[in-house]
């Protein structure tokens, strides 16, 4: 049995409860095993502007999440961070990370939920994926920037054949299709101790690479203005991290393009 929880009605269609989770909620249930995605998060613009609201707002979601964990006697918890934790610190370990990061909000939060949750419950495991995307992706952000780059682009392509790019194009992207994502987390819901896996696919790219072919994916013709003064939101690159110890428990991304996994 799976019960969700999101502060948006109809996000899933499991048994669910509408509820948003920097408030407390009181469940009357015991489980077994707890995935928490919840968080605010956008694109780069976002992440770099909102520093103290995203730390605050994050930090109130994971002491509600951990205080429902106590009530339901769950002690064994996938937490999804992010690989931005390493943005001042690009050794990409799959472990605890030994340099804080100080840069961006988001990034920040992430790295105190797994500090944490490393307190709080028993059997943690910590996911740190790259971008991820999948079919039908969303705009979560009204303003150009603040969502993630794949439907911030694609919003823009579909609104203007006059499409501004922020950055130079040279920014490195990993991408991980959610359906690969899905499959690893429920082959290791149970793992117990601590655990701490940094995820990427073979899907790298730049981001002038990514935007035409975006444009192809959607079959409309595009010039494009790049935007080099947007380059100082950049605070890490992408690096093809080594993956040996994922592998180890079944790290297998089946999608391997874009295309591929904006269809499936």
């Amino acid at each position: 049995r799976v019960l969700g929880v999101d502060k948006k009605a109809g996000a899933l269609t499991c048994d669910f409860i509408q509820h948003d989770l920097t408030a407390p909620l009181m469940l009357d249930t015991q489980f077994d095993v707890c995935i928490h995605l919840a968080s605010s998060v956008g694109g780069i613009l976002f992440n770099n502007q909102e520093s103290s609201s995203i730390v605050d707002y994050n930090n109130q979601i994971n002491s509600t999440v951990a205080q429902i964990c106590e009530k339901a006697g769950c002690d064994t918890l996938t937490f999804f961070s992010t690989i931005n934790v390493y943005e001042d610190c690009l050794d990409f370990k799959h472990g605890p990370i030994e340099v804080a990061p100080k840069t961006t909000g988001y990034a920040m939060s992430k790295a105190a939920g797994e500090a944490f949750f490393e307190s709080a419950i028993k059997n943690l495991t910590v996911i740190r994926p790259t971008n991820i995307f999948g079919k039908n992706q969303v705009k979560t952000h009204e303003k150009v920037g603040e969502s993630h780059v794949i439907p911030d682009l694609m919003a823009k392509i579909q609104a203007s054949s006059q499409v501004e790019v922020f950055g130079d194009g040279s920014q490195v992207r990993n991408f991980v299709h959610v359906m690969d994502l899905v499959r690893f987390v429920s082959a290791n819901l149970k793992l117990q101790g601590r655990h701490y896996f940094n995820l990427r696919s073979g899907i790298t790219l730049k981001i002038s690479e990514l935007v035409v072919e975006l444009a192809d994916f959607l079959k409309i013709k595009v010039d494009l203005t790049y935007l080099p003064e947007y380059m100082k939101f950049e605070k890490m690159k992408i690096e093809d991290f080594d993956m040996a110890l994922p592998r180890q428990y079944g790290w297998s991304p089946k999608i391997d393009d874009v295309k591929s996994g904006l269809e499936v």
